[in-house]
């Protein structure tokens, strides 16, 4: 099976050329706003702690009305499965 079209080649080594300059620049402004380096890859989508064991749903809500909608979503889901104890 042949390899991903030209185009698409061509974007993957652009993306890779650019992305530590991309990172300076954002690590550059996290900072500015007093992020401090150890939790500035957390903004870029690089957890800092590990993953708990068993059954993970991950529910990501931008803005505080997304965050509310999404809390009796959670509660059903929630109620419909067992509570792990440690």
């Amino acid at each position: 099976m042949p390899g991903p079209p030209l185009p698409v080649r061509l974007y993957r080594v652009a993306a890779g050329l650019v992305a530590p300059l991309a990172w300076r620049r954002v690590a550059a402004r996290l900072g500015a706003q007093g992020v401090p380096p150890s939790r500035q890859r957390e903004r870029m989508g690089h957890a800092s702690a590990p993953r708990p064991e068993g059954r993970l749903i991950w529910f990501h809500a931008a803005s505080v009305g997304e965050s509310v909608s999404v809390l009796r979503l959670i509660e059903r889901l929630g109620s419909g499965c067992p509570t792990q104890r440690s």
